[in-house]
């Protein structure tokens, strides 16, 4: 069963109804918050009673998170309803309120001391499963402050949404005009851009890239504020918890060393001549005089394969059919069925793609799909989400429910990795070869080149604003633009301002606090993890199945482990340019 196209393509009712039953929620759930505040100092009282507690706290954080969750959706599919806007600034306010009223929580926990709260784990098996909890929250302890500064510290987070907020605003106000295409005018906007890049024609391809780069110039002073204060206020928060500099403060509460960062960005830098040889061969399979940064999606063949959104979910199925057929069903039920996806190509929708939810929803995913085997890519790696997803909050309690970044991108990427080795295996026909080849570089692009990049130009904000310094538009532009010449090389034409502006095209990833990295870490392990699944190895697809349960119990390095992958050391890293290389090895061959 497949759905019409007159249905609304994920079922966001299924949340509320409506605004009336949100608002309805939304008091309730104030209500709630006053009543576990009055909770204050009692919480080592006994062990019963803490357990009471956090439950309460757990199952409230949810309720929280799901009026969010429903805004998002709102405001995603269409970034001009002003009442979703208004009521996203509630549910933040919301957040934010709920933060600083329960802050007291983890710092009166931390009074308890350790040799009695293992007391209480081993006389009360209710209590027991929050011990990796408890566990987490002794190893952050340095970090933690007095309860009256953790409360002004979740007060003050709904301001410090300001710029994240602004960026995406603006960007997506922006008019970038149309693009003369031999079959006519087509309007530029953030969905049309990656079609209009892989256009077979170079004037085309050229004028999008420049149009685009231009619109962004004419708004970068503005733009520019809202990425410096982002990183300020990283750096305030970082200073407030006493940390060394904003990259330790962004990898400490997940466990991750700092060394795991710097071989990531290490192998990347000693593996860049494999991006040389990418330019090498595209340049010549297109016969260009030279090559740009807007020839890097060229098509390489004159016939790529269109690909429905139905024949997209059935190439993932079979894709994934490895993981056995639970994983398969529930999957292609919530593609299909059970309106897990809003994929429609309606006007005012914000762009990218992403996926959301928790125990309280199913899993949604938003995209703008794109008939194409990069269509059919985009939506295995949100689906790989959803199943995470799926799977930590079936198994886990509420506490560990929410995984970390470090290993959600693996569990996306995996799943585009299991897709596409799938279509090289059974399809046989050039041209769809070679697109599927594609799809694997443009993946590999954004993760292996795109993101280190934006790391590393990250990286150097911070410590320029941990000297007291900001760095201007101009200045960003010339960082930006040195950066990319480490992977163009001197096979990629650049220009400082329309190369050098790549940075403001990110709308949230500058502002999640050093995530861009871990796009890189994720299709490393991702793809180690399919070598596995793929070569038929024993106990590969059990392991990997219990670390999409583990949800957030396990630091994400030890649950990496648990799926048969260490990513404390650099080989996974190395290896992953290995399968760059041995791509770039087959393309070479069919062209």
């Amino acid at each position: 069963m497949t759905l019409s196209s007159d249905l609304p393509r994920w079922d966001i009712e299924s949340i509320f109804p409506d605004f009336a039953a949100w608002d309805e929620e939304l008091q309730s759930v104030v209500g709630e918050i006053q009543t576990l505040s009055a909770f204050r100092g009692t919480l080592t009282r006994d062990p019963e009673h803490c357990f009471q507690f956090l439950q309460a706290w757990q199952e409230l954080s949810l309720r929280v998170h799901r009026l969010g969750i429903y805004t998002t959706m709102k405001v995603s599919t269409d970034t001009t309803d002003q009442e979703a806007r208004r009521k996203q600034g509630e549910s933040q306010s919301l957040s934010a309120a709920f933060q600083s009223e329960l802050a007291f929580v983890e710092p009166e926990l931390l009074t308890l001391p350790e040799e009695h709260a293992r007391k209480w784990f081993e006389h009360h098996a209710s209590l027991k499963v929050y011990q990796a909890f408890f566990e987490k929250l002794w190893a952050q302890q340095q970090s933690m402050r007095s309860t009256e500064i953790e409360a002004l510290l979740g007060a003050v987070s709904e301001a410090f949404q300001g710029a994240k907020s602004i960026h995406p605003t603006l960007v997506n106000e922006l008019d970038f005009g149309s693009i003369a295409t031999p079959q006519g005018e087509v309007k530029l906007t953030h969905t049309s851009l990656q079609s209009l890049l892989a256009h077979p024609d170079r004037a085309v391809r050229k004028a999008a890239w420049e149009q685009y780069a231009r619109k962004h110039l004419e708004v970068q002073q503005t733009l520019a504020t809202a990425v410096s204060t982002g990183v300020r206020q990283n750096v305030f928060l970082a200073r407030s918890r006493r940390f060394k500099s904003s990259l330790a403060a962004a990898l400490y509460p997940n466990r991750i060393p700092e060394q795991v960062y710097h071989n990531f960005m290490q192998v990347f830098e000693q593996n860049q001549q494999i991006w040389h040889r990418c330019w090498q061969i595209r340049k010549k399979a297109l016969n260009l005089p030279d090559f740009a940064e807007y020839d890097i999606k060229a098509p390489l063949t004159q016939s790529p394969p269109v690909v429905s959104y139905e024949q997209a979910v059935d190439f993932i199925t079979e894709g994934m059919r490895p993981l056995g057929e639970a994983y398969v069903q529930t999957m292609r039920s919530g593609l299909l069925e059970d309106r897990w996806v809003d994929h429609a190509l309606t006007p005012h929708r914000r762009q990218g793609a992403f996926s959301i939810g928790n125990s309280l929803t199913r899993p949604f995913i938003f995209m703008s799909f794109q008939p194409s085997l990069f269509g059919m890519s985009t939506l295995a790696h949100e689906v790989g989400h959803s199943m995470h997803r799926h799977l930590s909050n079936q198994i886990q309690p509420i506490v560990y429910e929410k995984y970390t970044l470090f290993a959600a991108e693996v569990a996306s990427n995996f799943n585009q990795a299991l897709t596409r080795a799938h279509l090289l295996n059974t399809v046989q026909d050039r041209d769809f070869r070679i697109a599927v080849l594609e799809e694997a570089f443009s993946n590999f692009h954004r993760y292996f080149l795109i993101m280190p990049v934006l790391s590393r130009f990250e990286l150097t904000l911070h410590q320029q604003a941990e000297q007291g310094k900001t760095l201007g538009a101009a200045q960003m532009n010339r960082l930006m633009t040195e950066l990319l010449s480490g992977v163009y090389g001197s096979e990629v034409q650049m220009d400082e301002n329309l190369n050098g502006i790549l940075w403001s095209q990110f709308s949230t990833h500058l502002y999640s606090n050093f995530y861009t990295w871990q796009y890189g870490t994720g299709i490393a392990a991702a793809n180690a993890l399919a070598a596995r699944v793929l070569s038929g190895e024993a106990g590969a697809v059990d392991s990997y199945l219990e670390f999409l349960s583990l949800g957030g119990k396990l630091p994400p390095l030890e649950a990496l482990k648990v799926a048969g992958v260490d990513m404390s050391t650099p080989a996974p890293i190395e290896a992953g340019f290995r399968t760059l290389e041995g791509l770039l090895d087959q393309l070479e061959r069919l062209l």
